[in-house]
């Protein structure tokens, strides 16, 4: 449905860097192919930009996820689902952010949350998340997941050593991989635009949120044992934003 605007929010990059853009498609019953070998043909012999695609069955998101990631040669990774797009200078911010800090292994930036039309929703949320996400802290990120998914980049020493995404889970998979590595590196936010994430009723956050949230809480308990305290806050933080959801979805807000 947005997926062309995905693309072009990723190929429209400008900087010293090249783009190894991994397509990876769940045999899509919709115009999705058509889109691919449109751009595909477009991008036919830029040096700056290798675009791959390959449209095949998979076992879920993290299981397609894991397929890209798998045949990645460059030195930072990163994923943008279908729905969502990055900012202009999201690429050249990123590495910006690396370039400054040799020691920094992942980076995260600011992601609003826009509705179908591209406009901004739920700001109160995005600013709480943004707030505890200034300082990266493992404890803190125990709590709640701070780290936007759209947003956030990782050196391939990274999934090197941690592999990719747990295919046992299709909600909270990003969540999951960001409190395994965490153990080991620390992330470090950039206060700047650099994706969107797009919420609607029939999307997976949109519709599947109290799963998601018990989800998130229980990958917290499995990491988190040495932090009773941040578990405990977690349980209280689970409640709190449940009722919230709700409450916006009843005001479809």
């Amino acid at each position: 449905m947005y997926i062309e605007q995905t693309i072009k929010s990723v190929i429209e990059q400008k900087g010293n860097f090249e783009i190894e853009y991994i397509i990876m498609d769940g045999k899509s019953t919709d115009n999705t192919v058509k889109i691919l070998k449109k751009y595909e043909k477009k991008l036919k012999g830029n040096k700056k930009i290798k675009f791959i695609w390959k449209s095949e069955k998979d076992k879920g998101q993290s299981d397609a996820i894991n397929k890209g990631l798998k045949i990645c040669s460059g030195d930072i990774l990163a994923y943008i689902n279908s729905d969502d797009y990055y900012e202009k200078d999201a690429f050249r911010n990123i590495i910006k952010e690396f370039e400054k800090n040799k020691k920094i292994s992942f980076v995260y930036g600011k992601c609003p949350v826009v509705n179908e039309e591209d406009k901004e929703i739920r700001k109160g949320i995005r600013r709480i998340r943004r707030f505890l996400g200034r300082k990266y802290s493992y404890r803190k990120l125990l709590i709640v997941n701070f780290i936007p998914q759209p947003a956030t980049f990782w050196k391939k020493e990274i999934y090197d050593k941690y592999g990719g995404f747990d295919v046992k889970h299709h909600l909270c998979m990003d969540y999951e991989y960001w409190l395994r590595i965490g153990q080991e590196f620390k992330g470090k936010y950039v206060n700047k635009n650099i994706s969107n994430f797009r919420w609607y009723s029939q999307s997976k956050s949109g519709s599947g949120y109290k799963k998601q949230f018990k989800e998130d809480l229980n990958v917290a308990k499995k990491y988190g044992q040495k932090y009773k305290f941040s578990l405990f806050l977690h349980e209280i933080t689970y409640r709190g934003i449940v009722f919230i959801y709700d409450v916006m979805r009843v005001m479809r807000i």
